[in-house]
């Protein structure tokens, strides 16, 4: 995949049957921006014919391989979420995407039948803290913001049972799409991380006003 940076692919190796199910995206321009953005969408859904690429690590780069550089098919989450960061609705999104690092939180893989899907549980979102601190230990980046709002509901816990600093608040001051946002800090190593958990951009999403907060806040 010519537009990935693989830099960092043994650090996140070593995790992989520790927790990290697949390696994230990491675009070839991460290293020299001046903000490193880390997108975290929520899962990967499947159907029974493509369970064994789904159980492959390399499947969410896979992903983004064939929607966004190959255009094979689209996907109204990465976009919006792209949209919502930087505020236009023309985008040129292989550029963006060259740019930033993207992980899947939810360490397993969600069954998919017609129009059907299943949803993670309270345990998988638990499990997703534990890789996604790992992630960000390895790829250092300075903002992630997370397509959804369900993983902060269980953030308190395992930081704390993790033993990671942080601080975390529920932004009641606005609401955007019946969503209060929620904004978090890490402190890993010295290194810190501000997160932003926003309403999941697959539908009913107003990319134009979590854009104008997301401005605001960041």
């Amino acid at each position: 995949m010519p537009e990935l940076n693989e830099r960092y692919d043994k650090a996140l190796s070593s995790y992989l049957g520790d927790g990290l199910i697949w390696l994230p995206w990491v675009g070839k321009n991460y290293d020299s921006v001046a903000r490193k953005l880390l997108l975290v969408g929520e899962s990967h859904y499947y159907d029974e014919a493509r369970i064994a690429v789904a159980l492959d690590s390399g499947f969410t780069r896979l992903c983004i391989e064939e929607s966004i550089f190959q255009e094979w098919w689209t996907n109204r989450t990465y976009t919006n979420a792209v949209k919502a960061v930087v505020g236009r609705e023309f985008v040129d999104f292989k550029e963006v995407w060259r740019n930033i690092a993207f992980l899947n939180f939810i360490p397993k893989v969600m069954l998919k039948k017609g129009e059907l899907c299943e949803r993670p549980q309270a345990n998988d979102f638990r499990a997703g803290w534990a890789s996604f601190v790992n992630v960000v230990r390895v790829l250092k980046p300075d903002v992630c913001v997370f397509i959804g709002v369900t993983a902060s509901n269980f953030f308190v816990d395992e930081m704390t049972r993790l033993s990671v600093p942080f601080r975390y608040e529920v932004d009641r001051a606005v609401c955007i799409n019946g969503i209060f946002p929620r904004r978090a800090v890490l402190n890993l190593g010295g290194h810190e991380v501000r997160l932003v958990f926003i309403k999941h951009c697959g539908s009913f999403f107003s990319w134009q006003v979590w854009h104008d907060y997301l401005r605001k806040i960041l």
